[in-house]
């Protein structure tokens, strides 16, 4: 049996998709160890830095044995998720993805927003927008990399909720996904142009 999981809190979104194209993956790697002209393994089929430590029990015959149990290969059951609750110091919420939305809002030619703007909305209810135009009364959420990055599915409802409520306040929320920082075309079709709409 093979046990597939996320070292990342939440989970990075790679595993969905790692299970839903697992024949190419497995046939990709069978190709490469069969082709290759070591004699038992080498940094060029199977040995890595981060294996170094079983470099000598790596074979690439093994290998190729091993891959005939993996295809057809058929999912038993999903683990649930653990979630801890942990309390971060709201200093230190910066993620990279956060840094390089200002470096794109910088090279732009944007002016520099506020960064963990707080919103109180009422009693002790209240929203952090990871940046904000105060003046604009626009609040920019960047969302993580899957769908449980930030945080578990109960506290994803209650800040769905929160949001609502800054809007209802007259706040204009824009919400981009992690990913799409990566997609030029993404953030200057969509995003970029809807916050310059917000800020004209």
């Amino acid at each position: 049996k093979l046990v597939f999981y996320d070292p990342i809190p939440g989970g990075t979104g790679f595993l969905p998709l790692i299970l839903k194209f697992w024949s190419d993956i497995v046939l990709s790697a069978k190709v490469a160890i069969e082709q290759c002209d070591c004699e038992e393994a080498c940094y060029n089929c199977l040995l890595h830095y981060r294996n170094q430590p079983y470099h000598h029990l790596m074979s690439r015959s093994q290998a190729l044995a091993l891959m005939e149990d993996l295809l057809p290969w058929q999912k038993e059951h999903d683990i649930p998720p653990h979630y801890v609750e942990v309390d971060i110091d709201e200093e230190q919420l910066e993620s990279p993805a956060e840094e390089r939305f200002l470096k794109i809002l910088e090279k732009r030619g944007f002016p520099a927003p506020v960064p963990q703007f707080e919103v109180v909305l009422g009693g002790t209810q209240k929203t952090i927008a990871d940046f904000a135009y105060p003046d604009q009364r626009i609040l920019i959420y960047i969302d993580g990399l899957s769908e449980g990055i930030h945080g578990n599915p109960v506290r994803r409802q209650k800040d769905k909720l929160l949001r609502a409520k800054a809007q209802v306040k007259g706040y204009r929320i824009l919400e981009i996904p992690a990913e799409a920082l990566h997609d030029k075309k993404t953030m200057l079709a969509d995003y970029l142009d809807i916050l310059s709409d917000y800020l004209a």
